[in-house]
């Protein structure tokens, strides 16, 4: 048996942090891999300090979500992460027999690849859609350098992805709408019929692996605004599921007063047994990381009004960084 974390003594010496993409629309986060990762801590009642993380510069590689032990590597997927807590006896695949493991990783699998593609075609692939819903979200949650080039940078992995599957895409990714379109439908229709009248997708009569990822997957078709998607009126022909994907969300990731379920921008929270919050602490910007990410955002905009003619020569540069003399005005030649 592994060592287990004591919830009745939270301190740092013990504490794990979870740090997860932030959310909106009554969601946790718009990742389907930060709200595993959190459900994978909720589920089995972990207590862990969970922040929300909307840097990239703050991952040790670039990637969110990120889960650390204090004095133990960091971890990167739902998969890993969900492996660490069973070795420390918090999982919430407790009381499964090992056929029905099994049979958890197959359905994993299979949501996995009906699903994913779908995802990454309407919230990334699809222009309506990432130009009015998610380049805008993502522009108010990253930070001022990262807003400008990293929402193109994630749909390009998402075509990328996409061409992979359906190499016809490459030149223009709406023609694999209809295929991924066809496999959601399948599965959609798949998980009600398996769901039924039960509560959860597993006979535990509580929520496990297979539900972390349904449900990371249906809530974000059916909450996001998407202009389109035809998935959420998919899904919302199937009452059963759509009660499942309420009854998670209140029981696991209530919505706080702004909106936002499980997290708040810019803070630290503790959750212990079943979810309740243990610990809340403010979470600060360290002061170098604040000169440093200025020293790059000042760099970037001059490079920037460069390249499109704003600024051509070395003089003009130091004359828009100079500071500006007393009694002189500052002002913007239009002409």
């Amino acid at each position: 048996m592994g060592e287990k974390f004591d919830s009745h003594h939270v301190g740092e010496s013990t504490m794990c942090t979870l740090s997860c993409w932030g959310g909106g629309w009554g969601l946790p986060s718009l990742d389907p891999d930060s709200i595993q990762c959190l459900a994978a801590v909720r589920f089995a009642g972990v207590p862990a300090k969970v922040v929300e993380c909307n840097n990239p510069w703050k991952s040790p590689n670039g990637s969110i979500p990120f889960f650390k032990k204090k004095d133990e590597k960091y971890l990167y997927t739902s998969g890993d992460i969900a492996s660490y807590l069973r070795s420390k006896n918090y999982s919430s695949d407790y009381g499964l027999t090992t056929k029905q493991c099994a049979e958890v990783f197959a359905y994993v699998q299979y949501i996995n690849e009906a699903l994913h593609p779908a995802l990454q075609y309407f919230l990334w692939a699809d222009e309506t859609n990432f130009n009015e819903v998610i380049r805008p979200f993502y522009g108010r949650k990253l930070p001022w350098v990262y807003k400008m080039w990293y929402p193109e940078r994630l749909k390009k992995r998402a075509c990328k992805l996409l061409s992979t599957i359906y190499p016809d895409s490459v030149m223009k990714p709406s023609v694999c709408e209809p295929y991924v379109l066809l496999k959601a439908r399948s599965c959609v229709t798949y998980l009600s019929d398996k769901l039924g009248t039960n509560e959860f997708f597993t006979s535990l009569n509580l929520p496990t692996t297979i539900d972390a990822v349904i449900f990371s997957y249906l809530a974000i078709f059916i909450k996001v605004p998407l202009p389109n998607n035809p998935i959420r009126e998919f899904i919302k022909s199937t009452p059963n599921l759509e009660r499942y994907i309420a009854r998670i969300s209140l029981r696991y990731f209530p919505a706080t007063s702004g909106g936002v379920a499980g997290l708040s921008e810019s803070s630290r929270v503790v959750y212990g047994h079943d979810g309740e919050v243990v610990v809340s602490e403010e979470s600060g910007f360290p002061p170098g990381q604040k000169i440093l990410a200025f020293v790059i955002a000042t760099c970037a905009m001059l490079m920037y009004a460069m390249r499109i003619g704003i600024i051509k020569s070395p003089s003009q540069i130091q004359a828009l960084t100079a500071p500006v003399e007393e009694g002189e005005e500052e002002y913007w030649d239009e002409n």
